[in-house]
C-alpha cells in the first residue's frame, strides 16, 4: 500500500477515516500508528501523510524555522510557513511562487503582463459601472469624509499618531523629534553635537546599514557620503593586499582626478554619487570623456553608480575583483559542457550575477561546470542577425576562453548572418572581442536615467538626470565565413 491508495476512489474521504481504516486494514494501521506515535500528530489524516511520505520530523517554517501545521489537504500537505508574518517576511519566496504559477498558466511572470489583462479589466468595469475607465476614488473620498471628516484616512490625526509611533519604535535608539507629513523625512536630535538635524528615511537607512555618522550636521550629505563609500572600497582593496592611490591626477586638467587608482594594473575606479554627478553638476558627456581620457593614458577606468554600490554591492565587488585578476575560481572553458538554458534559469542567473540584471532574449546558452551554469550568453534574434542581450560569468569566477566557445556554438547551431554586441563603456572597452573575430563598428552616445533619492529610474520621476558613458558596438559578420 502507498499514498496513491488514499487518492484513488476516495471522493467521500472514507479511506482517511480512522475507524474504517483500522477495521479494513488492521496490520497497515498498526504500522502507521507505531511509526507516528513519537511525533505527537494531531489527527489521522496528518498521520497518513506523515507515514506515507516517510517523514522523520515535522516540516519547519521557511522563514523562522518553527514547526508548521498540517494543511488538512492531501494536495498541500504541511504549510510552508507557520504564520502570516513569516509569509510577509519572506517576499522573495512568495514572489517566486507567484511567478512560477503564472509561468505555468500563462507563460508570463505576472498577469498584468498578459495581453488580455487590460481588455478584461475594461470589460469588467464596463459591465459593473457602465464606463471602461471607472475608478472609485470619489466613493472613497465620500466615505472617508463621512467617517473621518477628511477625504483620506491618511490625513487623520489617528493615522498620523500610529505612523509616528511606528517610526519611533523602528528607530528607538534615536531621539526622533518630528516626522514630515509623508513620513519620508525626520528631524532627529544628535547625541554628539546636541543639535537637531533633518534626514530623509532612505539616507538614514543607508547610513545605519553602513555604520556611518547619522547626523547631517556632523556628516553633511553629498560629498562625504560618497567619500565614505570610497573608503569602504579602499578598505576592501587593503584586505586584498592591493596597492592603490586615492585621488590620482594623471590628466592635464589637475582639477580632475581618478577616485581610486591601482598602478600595477593601470586600473581605475570612479565612484559616481547620483546627485553630484547628475546634470546639475556634470555635462552629459562628462563620464564618457573621463573614460576616453583615461583610455588614452592606458588606464582601464570603470564607473560605479551610487545605487549599484548600495543595492548590488556583491556584483560590484566581483567586477573589481575580476579586473584585478583576483577571482578565486578559474576554470578553463574547454572543461565545461555547453548547455541550452531555460528562460526561468537565465532570469535567475542574470539577476544574481549581471550588474544590469535580466533582459529578454530568444537564445540562451551557457557553460556548465560541476552541475551549475558558470557562464551565460543570451541573444535576441533580429531576422537572420543576432544582438547580444547579456553575457556574464558567475560572480567571482573566471572562465578562460568562455565567450569564444559560446559564440562559436551560436555560429554553428543557429547560423546567424551577423552577431552584434553593445559593450557598456562604464565597465570595459570591448577589445577582448577582437580576439574572437569581432570588429569595431562605432559608438552609441551616453544615455540617461532620472534620479530620485538614491535610485536611478528609466521613467520620469524627477527633473534631474544622470548620464552614463554610452556603448561601443562590435560585430562579427559570419556570412563572410560561410
Amino acid at each position: 500500500m502507498d499514498f496513491q491508495f488514499f487518492l484513488t476512489d476516495n471522493k467521500s474521504g472514507y479511506k482517511t477515516k480512522e475507524v474504517w481504516f483500522s477495521k479494513n486494514h488492521p496490520e497497515e494501521y498498526k504500522k502507521l500508528i507505531e511509526y507516528c506515535e513519537p511525533f505527537n500528530l494531531d489527527n489521522f489524516k496528518e498521520k497518513v501523510w506523515f507515514y506515507y511520505h516517510n517523514l522523520t520530523s515535522k516540516p519547519t517554517c521557511k522563514t523562522c524555522g518553527k514547526e508548521t501545521k498540517f494543511a488538512g489537504r492531501f494536495d498541500r500537505g504541511y504549510n510552508d510557513f507557520c504564520e502570516l508574518k513569516c509569509i510577509n517576511d519572506n517576499k522573495e519566496e512568495m514572489n517566486d511562487r507567484i511567478k512560477k504559477s503564472f509561468q505555468e498558466k500563462y507563460g508570463i511572470d505576472y498577469f498584468p503582463q498578459h495581453e488580455d489583462f487590460f481588455k478584461k479589466q475594461r470589460e469588467t468595469k464596463l459591465k459593473r459601472y457602465g464606463v471602461e475607465n471607472y475608478n472609485n476614488q470619489e466613493k472613497l473620498r465620500k466615505t472617508s469624509l463621512e467617517k473621518w471628516g477628511v477625504d483620506s484616512y491618511t490625513k487623520t490625526t489617528k493615522y498620523r499618531d500610529i505612523m509616528i509611533n511606528k517610526v519611533k519604535e523602528r528607530y528607538e535608539d534615536l531621539e526622533v523629534c518630528e516626522v514630515s507629513s509623508d513620513f519620508s523625512e525626520f528631524k532627529i536630535k544628535c547625541e554628539n553635537c546636541n543639535e537637531l538635524y533633518d534626514i530623509k528615511q532612505n539616507l538614514l537607512r543607508t547610513r545605519k546599514k553602513e555604520k556611518l555618522v547619522l547626523c547631517t550636521n556632523c556628516n553633511p550629505t553629498g560629498v562625504n557620503i560618497s567619500s565614505s563609500y570610497e573608503y569602504i572600497i579602499c578598505s576592501i582593496l587593503s584586505e586584498w593586499n592591493v596597492e592603490f592611490i586615492r585621488q590620482y591626477k594623471p590628466f592635464k586638467n589637475k582639477r580632475m582626478s581618478i577616485d581610486i587608482f591601482v598602478p600595477n594594473k593601470n586600473f581605475g575606479i570612479e565612484f559616481d554619487g547620483l546627485y553630484f554627478h547628475s546634470e546639475k553638476f556634470k555635462d552629459n558627456d562628462y563620464h564618457l570623456n573621463k573614460t576616453n581620457m583615461s583610455k588614452e593614458l592606458g588606464i582601464n577606468l570603470i564607473h560605479i553608480f551610487e545605487d549599484e554600490w548600495i543595492y548590488q554591492r556583491e556584483k560590484v565587488i566581483s567586477i573589481i575583483k575580476d579586473r584585478l585578476g583576483l577571482n578565486e575560481n578559474i576554470i578553463n572553458g574547454s572543461e565545461c559542457n555547453i548547455v541550452e538554458v531555460s528562460l526561468e534559469d537565465s532570469k535567475n542567473i542574470l539577476d544574481k550575477n549581471h550588474i544590469e540584471g535580466y533582459e529578454s532574449s530568444s537564445i540562451r546558452v551557457g557553460l556548465e561546470y560541476g552541475g551549475e551554469v558558470v557562464s551565460l550568453l543570451t541573444i535576441k534574434k533580429c531576422g537572420k542577425d543576432c544582438v547580444v542581450s547579456r553575457y556574464c560569468n558567475k560572480m567571482n569566477y573566471s572562465i578562460i576562453g568562455g565567450e569564444g566557445i559560446l559564440f562559436n556554438y551560436i555560429k554553428d547551431m543557429y547560423k546567424p548572418k551577423k552577431v552584434v554586441i553593445n559593450i557598456n563603456n562604464r565597465f570595459e572597452d570591448g577589445v577582448r572581442y577582437k580576439n574572437i573575430g569581432f570588429k569595431y563598428k562605432g559608438d552609441i552616445q551616453p544615455n540617461f536615467w532620472y534620479i530620485k533619492n538614491d535610485m536611478r529610474y528609466r521613467r520620469k520621476v524627477s527633473e534631474n538626470r544622470i548620464f552614463d558613458c554610452g556603448y561601443n558596438v562590435w560585430y562579427n559578420d559570419y556570412k563572410l565565413l560561410i
